[in-house]
């Protein structure tokens, strides 16, 4: 198929590079730009004031729009070559080694910045919608793939914060933050704060090669959100021995129930990108910036979160219908809009 000077084969499955509830992505070539990857969707599903506003974003963490052309039924959303997604990546090494994990934090910190910059709100920030390139090393018998860049994509289901979000059902399940699962009991509006849980959960999953809660818990937390009732639940993820201070404390400062309490966009920049200014303090506050703007971090707060508090509910049938419904939900759905 051509549109405009781009050509891709729909029909060949070597090209298609993955498949999204708006729309499919192939990989396809340009005589002017060469190897390209092209976003095939409805013409209606086409965010264009988003596209617009991500294309003209210059920042090496943000997968580049580079055209985005029209026929009467779909929109064609030309974009930059990776080499694989984080998904990808991580279903052959299970999780990142240090180097690749710090490459992968600071890229989504730099690269949500931009975004937040621009009042975009992504709304699906899963491993999938995580683009890498890397290089191979020969490293005794074996070799090892060290990540170069990290860019975030496929803003299929951004929005501009300054349009109403109408507190819609969107996104991936598993990464979805507590107050938009909130949506299926009740209207609960949210912020740029949801992706900041996504990242958390996509971290923890690079850490430990798992994600951070299982179903049954994302509906209790679902729950709770929706009665903005955000000290009644709180189940912190789990870490191995091994894992590093600083890294458990973003992490944890990213996946709190209370969106307020999470790390903001410029938090998590500042934690990300600068985390060997991350000290011990006595200070009572997990996370608080000094006057230099250096951020400061509190071991023994961050151990207490890291110790499970368990809380009881009612059994009312309100809560039975709730928590059959959004489990069975959970289980059968990848992404909803």
């Amino acid at each position: 198929m051509q549109i405009g000077d781009i050509k891709f084969d729909e029909s060949d499955d070597n090209a298609k590079l993955g498949t999204g509830a708006f729309g499919s992505v192939y990989r396809g070539s340009a005589d002017t730009i060469g190897q390209v990857a092209v976003k095939k969707l409805q013409r209606e599903d086409a965010k264009l004031e988003e596209l617009t506003a991500v294309r003209q974003l210059n920042n090496k963490h943000i997968c580049r729009i580079l055209d985005v052309l029209f026929d009467p039924t779909h929109c064609y959303v030309v974009m930059e070559l990776c080499d694989c997604d984080l998904s990808a990546f991580l279903e052959l090494s299970g999780s990142l080694s240090a180097t690749n994990f710090n490459t992968v934090m600071q890229g989504l910190a730099v690269g949500y910045k931009a975004l937040h910059d621009i009042n975009i709100i992504h709304r699906d920030i899963k491993p999938a919608n995580i683009l890498l390139k890397y290089h191979v090393v020969d490293e005794e018998d074996s070799q090892v793939k060290i990540i170069d860049e990290v860019k975030i994509g496929d803003f299929g289901s951004s929005r501009l914060t300054d349009t109403k979000l109408n507190s819609k059902l969107i996104g991936t399940p598993m990464y979805m933050a507590p107050e938009i699962g909130a949506s299926v009991l009740d209207n609960v509006e949210y912020d740029c704060q949801v992706d900041m849980w996504s990242i958390g959960v996509v971290l923890h999953e690079c850490l430990t090669g798992q994600i951070p809660f299982d179903e049954q818990a994302l509906c209790r937390m679902f729950l709770f959100a929706a009665n903005r009732n955000y000290q009644g639940y709180h189940m912190p993820p789990t870490f191995p021995e091994c894992a590093e201070d600083y890294k458990k404390f973003i992490i944890n400062s990213l996946l709190q129930l209370d969106p307020s309490k999470r790390l903001t966009p410029s938090e998590f920049y500042c934690a990300a990108v600068h985390h060997p200014k991350l000290r011990r303090s006595g200070s009572m506050s997990l996370f608080q910036r000094n006057n230099d703007q250096t951020l400061v971090l509190d071991c023994s707060k961050c151990a207490d979160a890291n110790q499970e508090r368990k809380t009881f509910f009612d059994s009312t049938l309100r809560l039975i219908l709730f928590y059959t419904a959004l489990l069975c939900y959970l289980q059968n759905t990848a992404t909803v809009v």
